[in-house]
């Protein structure tokens, strides 16, 4: 069993090891690097898990109301019925009913838990079952499965797997880290067009990539003396604006402009022509000059209310 080399991201399923011939039938168990299998993750609202659907190495984890277990929680040496559990600011609220035999009776227990938001089920039993108390982040969803591993989305994953054995193969496990590595979008001129009359793809770029793609549309400038307000439906992709004095060109103020040249995000955006100077990109009251060369900015994308922008 081997990983996978030189994985990249394609926006498909791709297959992170390749088998070897003739070893038998092969399970696998792939989780992200970093994160610990469970067989499944509950998430629940102001609901109630029977006893016969509490299930070992399931992890229950509370999004809003309580969950709550029609079956006793032996949790650190005590017994609680009808536990529940909710979670708070902090971490999470563990409930029940405890026995007391000091009044023979049953009184209110309570638990607050810091740091953790989910209930992983270590053992269940005929009359109780336990847990650990864990912070979600750190678990996937995964179980055993004989058809080969495949993930689309880029990072690094761990593979274990394992060979039953019988007459004719040898018992075998082991593990394997596959990575699909980010893609680079190497965008080229599409060559040798020539007039159709119809529409023809201007470049060509790697399947999967994301590229986002704006045309230079013409420029637009404020009239000398006064500052122009752009209105927020006029702004596209392919927009370039130009200044022609400290005025400038003013963006919506319930927008951000996030300025790709310095990787800065403006609130209050203005662009405009300094009296002593380059041009600038305003943020509130400080300025990001364009490089020495520019003389107006291009939209690149619009999402939201947030513009993005570079210097031409």
């Amino acid at each position: 069993m081997t990983a996978k080399p030189n994985l990249s991201y394609t926006g498909e399923p791709l297959s992170l090891v390749t088998k070897s011939p003739n070893v038998g039938t092969v399970e696998y168990l792939t989780v992200s690097d970093g994160k610990l299998a469970v067989d499944a993750i509950v998430t629940g609202n102001n609901q109630t898990v029977a006893a016969s659907d509490i299930k070992r190495n399931t992890l229950y984890k509370p999004t809003g109301g309580a969950i709550s277990f029609d079956k006793p929680l032996n949790y650190i040496g005590n017994t609680l019925i009808s536990p529940r559990i909710e979670l708070t600011e902090n971490g999470i609220i563990i409930t029940g009913q405890m026995y007391s035999e000091i009044i023979d009776s049953y009184t209110d227990q309570t638990y607050d838990v810091e740091n953790a938001d989910a209930f992983l089920v270590t053992e269940v039993g005929d009359n109780d079952f336990s847990v650990e108390v864990v912070d979600s982040a750190n678990y996937e969803a995964a179980t055993w499965t004989t058809e080969l591993p495949t993930r689309t989305e880029a990072g690094t994953y761990n593979v274990s797997w394992y060979v039953e054995g019988d007459n004719n193969v040898n018992a075998n496990d082991g593990n394997l880290q596959v990575t699909i590595d980010k893609a680079t979008a190497n965008v080229a001129p599409t060559e040798n067009l020539k007039y159709t009359g119809n529409a023809q793809e201007l470049v060509t770029a790697p399947a999967g990539a994301g590229v986002k793609y704006g045309v230079p549309g013409e420029a637009v400038s404020n009239e000398a003396g006064s500052a122009l307000s752009l209105n927020a439906d006029d702004i596209k992709v392919g927009a370039v604006y130009s200044p022609t004095d400290r005025n400038g060109i003013v963006f919506p103020s319930n927008y951000t402009v996030k300025y790709k040249n310095r990787n800065k995000t403006c609130t209050n955006a203005k662009v405009f022509k300094q009296s002593f100077g380059p041009y600038a990109l305003q943020n509130g009251t400080t300025a990001y000059d364009l490089p020495s060369t520019a003389n107006a900015v291009m939209v690149t994308d619009v999402t939201g209310t947030e513009i993005t922008v570079v210097a031409v």
